[in-house]
């Protein structure tokens, strides 16, 4: 039987690549093989160049397809002095081709010289329309006496399940949505069959209010017990039982972030703060400052449509996700009718820990609900009183034996 020239026999393009394989002669041997190989058309370089072959044994009229999740399949014939004229296929799932897969072995010898038999026509593959995952492939095969052909149709795919759920840690399934490829709406928990090495993006909510009428608000934390993953929306290769999990974690609506105003007393001026989990109107979530009036206190009062933050990110190794607070120094804050220029001293607290704390801006770990951080002011020439350097005020007056006069004042146990 003539295996064929080596001319192309099938190609096909997906993805950026071009695919195609032929028959060609086996090294020194005296045997045909397959020879696969992938041109990327953008730089029009060869990706891959790969032989399939075995000692022993002739393969022929090969025909290439690739599903969704870049898995390579060839179907071809093989055969040798001791096995018929068979179908088999190879799948391509890494950096090589699994071994070799009978589909469909012949049963009787067959003969091209009388007639001359058109081997190879009836052999070739496709990816369905419907389930880019499935792949069909057709092979021709010998039977019976008389030297008949026949064909074998079959499909393959490798796929696996993937369950996608929202969870609430400590508690467990939390219900609501999910989105697969922006379109596809998941109710947690709800499992799709997916091609193995596919890519995927999967996007979660990012509030629970309310949750089941607890009056506790979660809000979404992290995929897959991974803290890096915080972002609503990630991408996902598929792997074999790699279930998507939407972390979500209860906000405590206690905090505070202010100013404290030295001498003169009070909260005033503004305070930036910067929320890596904070969504913006766009559905984006850049990690940038925003700035508030002082106090800040998210989840209450003024600020309550914040919702809240979570306790204990960051902490104790100053890993990323976390809060960052940020101040200007000096700023312009009003006191007792005028406008009084603060310096920033630096950071103080109730159970919080500061990573810089002696800079304007520092990340921040809330330790417990009611913790307070405060950026630690002090004005300049704040009194607005004729006797600011009384014998009762910090202020003094003092002439040194030079005859210079000198204005000092006491604070905070410091001259």
């Amino acid at each position: 039987m003539e295996a064929g020239d080596c001319r192309i026999q099938n190609a096909v393009y997906r993805d950026g690549f071009l695919h195609a394989v032929f028959t060609h002669k086996a090294g020194a041997t005296q045997y045909s093989a397959i020879r696969y190989f992938r041109i990327d058309i953008n730089t029009l370089s060869i990706a891959d160049y790969i032989q399939l072959s075995q000692a022993g044994n002739y393969y022929f009229y090969p025909a290439v397809g690739v599903d969704d999740g870049g898995n390579i399949l060839i179907v071809f014939n093989r055969s040798s002095s001791n096995s018929y004229v068979s179908v088999y296929y190879a799948v391509k799932t890494g950096t090589s081709f699994d071994a070799d897969v009978l589909l469909k072995a012949g049963n009787e010898a067959i003969s091209g010289t009388t007639p001359p038999y058109p081997w190879g026509e009836y052999n070739g593959i496709a990816f369905d329309p419907v389930n880019p995952s499935l792949i069909w492939m057709a092979g021709m095969y010998p039977f019976g006496p008389g030297g008949y052909v026949n064909s074998r149709i079959a499909s393959f795919k490798n796929t696996t399940n993937i369950t996608f759920s929202n969870q609430i840690i400590g508690i467990g399934e939390a219900g609501g949505n999910l989105w697969l490829d922006v379109t596809d709406t998941i109710w947690s928990p709800e499992t799709r069959e997916l091609s193995i090495h596919s890519t995927h993006q999967i996007k979660t909510q990012e509030l629970f209010i309310d949750w089941n009428a607890t009056g506790v608000d979660y809000k979404h934390l992290r995929w897959n017990d991974d803290a890096g993953e915080y972002i609503l929306e990630r991408t996902f290769t598929v792997k074999p039982q790699d279930n998507q999990t939407a972390q979500f974690k209860e906000l405590d609506k206690t905090i505070t972030v202010q100013n404290m105003l030295l001498s003169g007393g009070g909260s005033g001026g503004e305070i930036e703060f910067k929320d890596p989990w904070f969504v913006e109107a766009d559905g984006g979530q850049p990690g940038i400052f925003h700035r508030y009036l002082s106090p800040f206190t998210p989840g209450a009062g003024d600020d309550a449509f914040y919702r809240g933050v979570f306790l204990d990110q960051g902490s104790p190794n100053w890993q990323p996700p976390y809060y960052t607070v940020r101040v200007p120094s000096p700023q312009i804050i009003p006191f007792h009718g005028q406008d009084i220029t603060w310096y920033f001293l630096g950071w103080e607290g109730d159970q919080v820990q500061f990573q810089h704390p002696n800079q304007t801006e520092t990340a921040v770990v809330f330790q417990s609900n009611n913790a307070e951080a405060r950026a630690v002011y002090k004005g300049h020439l704040v009194s607005n009183t004729s006797t600011a350097t009384a014998y009762n005020n910090g202020r003094r007056l003092v002439q040194t034996n030079d005859g210079t006069w000198h204005l000092v004042y006491s604070d905070a146990n410091n001259i």
